[in-house]
């Protein structure tokens, strides 16, 4: 595959740890949030140490008033409080090969909102903001890239990413290699034997579909994608096979 200079950094520094990953439910909705010194280890892996190698500088730092609501006092009397939102405005700079660059980002935190209890006063709002922003900067160069286009909401590509790292981490790398390549043999096996014994058209579509996308996410994996590209073309041809015996 030719290799894209502009897009070296992206590529080395795209793909994040599952350990460094967690489920959290903003506004009612499901996301990953990224551990930020996960980032910022990534960061000086690849630029140098903070203050050397990269570093930031606050640009702007303000408080900005929101909406009002009404919390109820034990007396009955309703007082009035304003939400607030610490934002911050991050200039970020970098030295690669040589040249320095920057982005400018903003970081937001709710400080002062409405919540189940009443009134909540988030006293972290400037740590979080700042961190917020350094996040931010970093994924406009690639860092964590994956979890901002949405790739970390794929099931299958979060599996991928945790074999790799199963491999990498490994004391006994081979034994760890011959582990996942069995894994993934058995796998195959396991889904031709189903193919070859269902009656159902709908069915054998389905586990096609599944098992497709399944070998075509460990394919990335290089020690693993012989036994991916061989399974694909035997669950292809043994798939098509039996479609045609339940049409006759």
């Amino acid at each position: 595959m030719e290799q894209k200079p502009n897009l070296a950094l992206w590529d080395r520094v795209e793909k994040t740890s599952p350990g460094s990953t967690k489920s959290a439910k903003v506004n009612g909705m499901q996301i990953t949030v990224i551990d930020g010194y996960g980032m910022i280890r990534k960061a000086t892996e690849n630029f140098g140490p903070l203050g050397i190698g990269w570093g930031y500088e606050i640009l702007e730092e303000r408080w900005d008033d929101g909406k009002p609501f009404g919390v109820k006092e034990e007396d009955g009397s309703v007082q009035t409080v304003i939400t607030k939102t610490h934002t911050i405005k991050l200039r970020l700079w970098y030295l690669l090969d040589g040249i320095k660059g920057e982005v400018v980002q903003y970081g937001h935190t709710q400080a002062v909102y409405r919540s189940s209890y009443g009134v909540s006063d988030d006293g972290e709002a400037p740590k979080k903001s700042l961190m917020d922003a350094i996040k931010k900067s970093l994924s406009m160069l690639g860092f964590s890239a994956d979890v901002f286009t949405g790739q970390y909401d794929d099931a299958e590509y979060r599996e991928q990413l945790l074999a790799e790292e199963a491999i990498e981490k490994a004391e006994d790398k081979e034994t760890e290699i011959e582990a996942k390549q069995k894994e993934l043999s058995d796998y195959v096996v396991g889904n031709l034997e189903a193919i070859k014994t269902s009656k159902l058209t709908n069915e054998i579509k389905g586990i096609v579909k599944v098992t497709i996308r399944h070998l075509e996410r460990q394919k990335k994996i290089p020690c693993l994608t012989a036994i991916a590209e061989k399974g694909a073309k035997a669950i292809a041809r043994d798939s098509e096979s039996k479609l045609r015996e339940l049409d006759q």
